[in-house]
């Protein structure tokens, strides 16, 4: 209780409060012949007690009657007369008449509080004390309180270790399962050192969030690894710029209401390259300290979602050492039964979805956790309740994005700055579309000073095929794509393996878009539609025209990284 009681001051919910006084053998402030009527008090910088409180425990089924209620409050508020308020807590159940006596300390008449008093006490040993206690007592009674906790011990432990959970990472500190409880013993410990008379019995407020908030290194030290925070799966960098407006929405999502063990899931949908995913990661990288583990899925297919599941199946189980499960069924129930008993909080990222019905199976529905989804296909998730829908950046986050790729020590200045600002407005503030343009710009020499050309160049890209442009997409992000293209193909150093680069960008599309095996890309720029039938392969296959010289995979690898992924990345 005295753990509970230094958390609520360190909430502010006693303000004032400047240390805790536990087990105190006088007041703070003048001598007691009671020492023991107090089991601990907040006391303020002057010594002065805000609050004081009183533990009373019982065995299962006791009841503490109306006399020995008052008999307590009545020793609490002489031991301490100056004492903002006055608590007596117990686990045992109150009889009816100390139930009213509980009600009747509301009340703020002292004669009204007397006469209640003196009903109840009629028939007890303190049966004559209403009748003689001061009005000033009667006020001090006035501020006192008998509270029932009922709870068991584990459930107590449990809400400490949430609470301090919570405290921490409001100052960005993270806690896990295992270190809260490491951190729950020492703060308890140090409370018993002081109950047994170190320190004079203080416990110093500024001292106990110095505790509290022990760096999390230390706590990882001790127990020799972060037990929070654990990302497992290829989780992408977090973004260069964040969008923090984003990732309040989905906070609220995620965390406004619903039952206790059911798994709340929010949808991140939007076009390609708006941000999708970058806003998924930087919510897990934000967030990481609310979390013992972060899992990322990937989607696409069934393939990817089987193997991102082996993946948090093997760690869950910290299995290294067998085979792969082949059946997907099992392999997913076992995974969401573990996630559905584990007592530690978990968020699942299930990356770029594209069929809602291949993936729902997959999607855990209890336990202690989110699920955070991302998809372009909009239709499917029109019923889903909680939604974030992603779209193009804010100006100051286009323009920031911008300046962070381009800017060079002593090179930024206010046109800089214009120019910056009326590039990120005519690719629409689109984040893919700023992330190509800047990787164009950053391998020419006059680098922002020439936007204009590039914006004329990927203008006039966009107009000759403006059927191709897909609905909903701006002009400039398919001409920045364009150009890109045509850079790649154009690269005389690198050919004949840039034009090789280009021409295995075609089937790539038709790829997951992570983890494509270089040598089926590679392959299929050397291998014609006729000569892979004639050796067995069979439609559908997509293939591009045959190179016309031979280049080896790792230049066409070196070819793609130099123009596709752009200098500034």
């Amino acid at each position: 209780m005295t753990l509970e009681a230094l958390l609520d001051a360190a909430e502010d919910r006693y303000p004032g409060v400047a240390a805790a006084l536990i087990e105190p053998a006088t007041a703070p402030d003048e001598d007691s012949t009671d020492p023991d009527a107090i089991d601990f008090e907040l006391i303020d910088q002057h010594r002065g007690s805000i609050h004081a409180a009183q533990v009373k425990s019982g065995g299962s089924g006791t009841e503490m009657s109306a006399p020995d209620a008052f008999g307590i409050l009545l020793r609490m508020i002489r031991a301490r007369p100056r004492a903002g308020s006055y608590r007596l807590i117990t686990n045992m159940r109150l009889h009816p008449k100390a139930a009213q006596l509980n009600r009747a300390l509301s009340v703020d008449d002292p004669f009204e509080l007397r006469e209640h008093l003196k009903r109840l006490m009629a028939r007890g040993r303190w049966r004559d004390e209403p009748a003689g206690m001061s009005d000033d007592e009667l006020h001090r009674l006035g501020r006192a309180r008998i509270a029932v906790d009922s709870r068991q011990r584990y459930q107590l432990r449990d809400q400490l270790r949430e609470r301090m959970r919570r405290l921490r990472n409001e100052h960005c500190r993270g806690l896990g399962h295992e270190s809260a409880g490491r951190l729950t013993n020492y703060l308890a410990f140090e409370i018993h050192r002081r109950a047994s008379g170190e320190f004079d019995g203080v416990f110093p407020l500024a001292g106990f969030r110095e505790e509290l908030l022990t760096p999390g290194r230390h706590l990882a030290y001790e127990l020799g690894e972060f037990d929070w925070g654990t990302m497992v799966g290829a989780v992408p960098a977090a973004p260069d710029v964040p969008r923090p407006d984003l990732i309040d929405r989905i906070r609220t999502a995620l965390t406004s209401g619903g039952r206790e063990r059911t798994v709340p899931t929010c949808a991140l949908l939007g076009p390609s390259g708006i941000g999708k995913t970058s806003t998924a990661a930087d919510y897990a990288y934000d967030m990481a300290d609310s979390y013992d583990h972060i899992f990322w899925v990937n989607g696409e297919s069934s393939t990817s979602l089987r193997s991102s599941f082996q993946r948090i199946h093997d760690w869950l189980l910290r299995r290294t050492d067998n085979g792969p499960d082949t059946d997907s069924s099992r392999l997913r129930d076992r995974v969401r039964t573990l996630l559905s008993s584990s007592a530690r909080p978990w968020l699942m990222i299930i990356d770029n979805v594209v069929d809602r019905r291949l993936m729902d199976p997959w999607v855990p529905t209890s336990g202690r956790g989110h699920v955070l989804i991302t998809s372009t296909n909009q239709v499917s998730w029109a019923t889903q309740r909680a939604k974030v829908v992603i779209q193009s950046m804010t100006p100051d986050q286009a323009t920031e994005l911008i300046r962070m790729h381009l800017h060079h020590e002593g090179d930024w200045d206010a046109d800089s700055e214009g120019t910056a600002a009326a590039l990120a407005e005519q690719l629409e503030h689109w984040p893919l579309a700023i992330e190509l343009a800047c990787g164009h710009l950053a391998g020419c020499e006059f680098g922002l000073r020439e936007a204009g050309r590039y914006l004329g160049q990927i203008r006039d890209l966009a107009l000759n095929d403006r059927d191709a442009i897909p609905h909903g997409y701006p002009e400039t992000l398919v001409g920045a794509i364009r150009l890109a293209l045509k850079r790649l193909m154009d690269k005389e150093e690198l050919q004949p393996a840039s034009e090789g680069a280009a021409h295995a960008l075609f089937p790539a599309a038709y790829f997951a878009s992570r983890q494509i095996p270089i040598w089926l890309l590679y392959f299929s720029t050397l291998m014609s539609s006729d000569n892979a039938v004639r050796s067995g392969l069979h439609h559908p296959a997509v293939f591009g025209p045959q190179a016309k010289v031979p280049f080896t995979a790792h230049e066409m690898h070196r070819a793609l990284r130099d123009r596709v992924t752009g200098p500034a990345r």
